[in-house]
């Protein structure tokens, strides 16, 4: 399967895009993301995006704390390691 660099702001949002078609339809990962983090792709997936792009690509638009949004994520419900595995598995 050929899988491109993620070395620009389009190849990183196909990559976000197919990720969240993959978590959104995971029977372990979907309650969490739509029950518990009740994300609104359309509001979540350009933050996502951005905090992608200034990780990989240095761009400067995600200003936002991450440590924090997922502290509170964790107070509602907490996410055990194999929750996080299964996660780092889909995301791999």
């Amino acid at each position: 399967m050929f899988r491109p660099d993620l070395d620009s702001r389009q190849n990183i949002a196909s990559f976000v895009e197919s990720f969240y078609q993959k978590v959104l339809s995971d029977d372990r990962l979907a309650p969490l993301f739509i029950g518990v983090a009740n994300i609104d792709l359309a509001v979540h997936l350009p933050h996502i995006k951005d905090y992608w792009c200034k990780l990989l690509l240095g761009d400067s638009r995600y200003q936002r704390h991450t440590m924090n949004i997922h502290r509170q994520l964790h107070s509602r419900y907490a996410l055990s390691p194999q929750d996080f595995r299964h996660w780092l598995q889909t995301f791999e």
